[in-house]
């Protein structure tokens, strides 16, 4: 028998009230479904507020949808309760734009990659120091007492994200959600950074769901591209084919914007 897909979504909707009860309501995704096979890199770009964010959090677990399924090596989410739960949602770990909000203010980078471990219970107490210094080292940090002590205002943009993924890399996923992980940073970094999360990838086995605006990078790295506009998917292929030969007017958009198209 086949094997389930790592990660796969189904006819997923979310709407938004309008604020205070009054004005239109927002479709934020529309009847999106998508597959994330083992291994696999693939991109989802628009432009911003085509649905993009949400639609990461509802792969991920950390909103519900109103309408759809999205599971987790063949178990849906929605059906799953408990510690079943808990293990298909750190299979499936989401590395968001902004690391310096995304992590706790007050926690020094050793508390931040130690909490899953506990939470997990991946590593026995004794051997979480270690584990901690391997995630760093993972993450082209340096496993030092003073990196181990900083808070996030004491790190620099790369420094955060790389905690960031590292954190998410302490819960042993199969998949990361990547919503726009590098935007925040210059272009020398962001490229440093992407190359590193691309060698993670081959060498954890990673499924890698790139959310992105910048299409030069996800013509390098991504097999696969789904295009979202005001919350529907409009085009989807194989990246060269996307690029080459963009089929709906929002995609052309981005790949002129992109200055693919000349």
């Amino acid at each position: 028998m086949a094997e389930p897909l790592l990660l796969a979504a189904e006819g997923l909707c979310k709407t938004y009230p309008g604020r205070g009860g009054r004005g239109a309501d927002l479709a934020a995704v529309r009847d999106v479904s998508l597959t994330l096979e083992a291994g696999e890199v693939v991109a989802v770009v628009g432009r911003s507020g085509s649905g993009k964010s949400t639609l990461a959090r509802l792969l991920t677990g950390l909103e519900p949808a109103d309408a759809g399924v999205v599971s987790v090596e063949g178990v849906p989410l929605g059906r799953a309760t408990g510690g079943t739960l808990r293990q298909l949602r750190r299979k499936v770990q989401l590395v968001l734009q902004e690391p310096r909000s995304a992590l706790d203010p007050i926690q020094s980078v050793d508390s931040v990659l130690r909490e899953p471990l506990v939470v997990h219970a991946l590593v026995p107490a004794g051997s979480r120091p270690a584990r901690v210094r391997e995630l760093l080292e993972l993450v082209g940090l340096p496993a030092s007492s003073e990196m181990l002590a900083k808070l996030p205002h004491e790190l620099s943009g790369g420094e955060a994200q790389r905690v960031l993924l590292a954190r998410a890399l302490a819960c042993e996923p199969r998949a990361l959600v990547l919503d726009e992980p590098v935007s925040a940073l210059d272009a020398p970094l962001r490229r440093q950074v992407m190359a590193e999360l691309v060698a993670l990838r081959d060498r954890l086995n990673l499924a890698l769901l790139l959310i992105a605006h910048d299409l030069r990078l996800v013509r390098e790295i991504a097999s696969r591209v789904l295009v979202l506009d005001s919350g529907r998917v409009v085009e989807q292929g194989p990246t060269a084919r996307i690029m080459a030969r963009p089929a709906t007017v929002s995609t052309k958009a981005l790949v002129a914007a992109a200055g693919l198209g000349r």
